[in-house]
Order: structure tokens, then sequence, then C-alpha cells
């Protein structure tokens, strides 16, 4: 198994696996755990989170709508104060590293935040918090596909466009990362303000995005889905922000 992300995994909410050794980005097998659950069934707790949030930052991020194939919504899903107290529990390290990170974002004017995890199976879900639960190997195992998703909506379009161009996600951190090709501004399709890394000749596919619109930033990420349905759902996300 290659490990074309070690680098990329250091950006929070990138590869907690590697820094966390507990989310969605870095490179592992799992066995095949609970099927993909149909769509009518991500509803309730696993679908909102511990923590509701503002719903319609939730109702921006990625929906099941968007991905090909049924999925499981991660229960970590949520608010983004919930989400960093449940990091905090899994990793102290990486919870306050994503805290702090929270916290410049606040100090440019944010004001809401919301996390949304999508596993292509429950297993895939619990790696996010419990990584030794999926790291298994042999006959049948798989890499997982996961996609994910932090929309954060700030006072004025000038906080949300300093966040992206501070690096406060640390997306710079991509540039020169193993096989990652990155590009910024229009050419992305996401608007000026904007970065993309993909990993079009990796074994495992990883696509991460980074822009601003209006008020709003998206942090997007996903994993062994293709590197084309990926770039679906962020254009999908995009166009929900009003």
């Amino acid at each position: 198994m290659s490990g074309p992300t070690a680098k990329a995994s250091k950006v929070w909410l990138v590869a907690l696996p590697v820094a966390v050794a507990a989310a969605a980005f870095g490179l592992w097998t799992v066995t095949e755990g609970a099927p993909a659950k149909p769509k009518a069934a991500a509803t309730g707790a696993a679908a909102t989170g511990a923590g509701a949030g503002d719903l319609s930052l939730a109702a921006i991020g990625v929906q099941q709508a968007d991905l090909l194939e049924p999925s499981v919504k991660c229960p970590i899903s949520g608010d983004i104060e919930t989400y960093i107290q449940k990091m905090k529990e899994a990793s102290p390290e990486v919870g306050a590293s994503v805290a702090n990170t929270w916290k410049q974002a606040q100090d440019l004017g944010a004001t809401a935040g919301y996390v949304t995890y999508w596993g292509d199976t429950t297993a895939a879900c619990n790696i996010v918090t419990n990584p030794s639960a999926g790291m298994n190997s042999g006959p049948g195992s798989k890499h997982p596909t996961t996609t994910f998703s932090l929309v954060v909506r700030y006072q004025s379009p000038a906080g949300a466009e300093s966040v992206i161009k501070d690096d406060v996600f640390g997306q710079s951190k991509l540039k020169g990362a193993p096989n990652f090709e990155v590009t910024e501004g229009e050419t992305t399709g996401l608007g000026p303000n904007s970065f993309v890394g993909l990993t079009p000749k990796a074994t495992i596919p990883i696509h991460q995005a980074f822009w601003q619109n209006g008020s709003v930033t998206v942090r997007y990420g996903s994993e062994n889905l293709s590197l084309t349905a990926s770039r679906v759902v962020t254009e999908s996300v995009n166009r929900r922000i009003g």
C-alpha cells in the first residue's frame, strides 16, 4: 500500500488518521463494515450530529444527494463546537489544533461553522474517532470512501477572504506534497479566492479544496471518490451558497 498523503495529512481536518490517527484522509485498509445505508436512513441523530448548529450551513455542506452511492452520515457531523469537543476527547492534541484554527477564523469574523462527514460504511465513520477500529487488512478489505466538508459563515466577505488568503486552514502545506497537483484562483472553477489539491496519479484519489464565496468559506475533502465525481460535489456545494 502506497502512502501519497503523508505530508498533506499534517493539515488539520485534511488527514486526521495521520495527524490525529483518527479521521478520513490518510491511507489505511478497512474490512467491509455494515452496508451503506439507503438515503432514507440518514436521518435523526446520525444526520444532524450531536449539535444541530447552523442548519443553513448544514444545508450547504455535502449531502447524500451529492454522492454516487448511498452512504452513512457520520455521527460526528454537527456544529463546529461539538466537533471540536469530540475531537478533543478522541485526541487532545488534534482537538486543540482544531480549536486553535477555529479561534483564528473567529478572530477574522467567523460566526458559525458546520462539519459534515460521510463514509461508505459505518466502519469508515468509526475511524474518524477510533482509527484502530478499522485498521484491518486481508481478503475482502478495501480502502474506505470518505467525504468531508466544513462550511463557515463570517460577518463579512472580507473576513472570509482573509481566512483563505491568510492560509488559516493550512492549505499551502499541500504544495509540494507527494502526488498532489495544486491549482489556485479562477482555474479551479470555485472562484478567484480558491485553492484545490488533487492526486490524479495516486492509487487512492484524494481531492482537497478550500474556497470563499461571499461571506462563506468551505473546506472540502474526499478520499477514494473518483476525482470527476468529487469535482461535481464541490460544484454542488458551491451552488448552494446563497
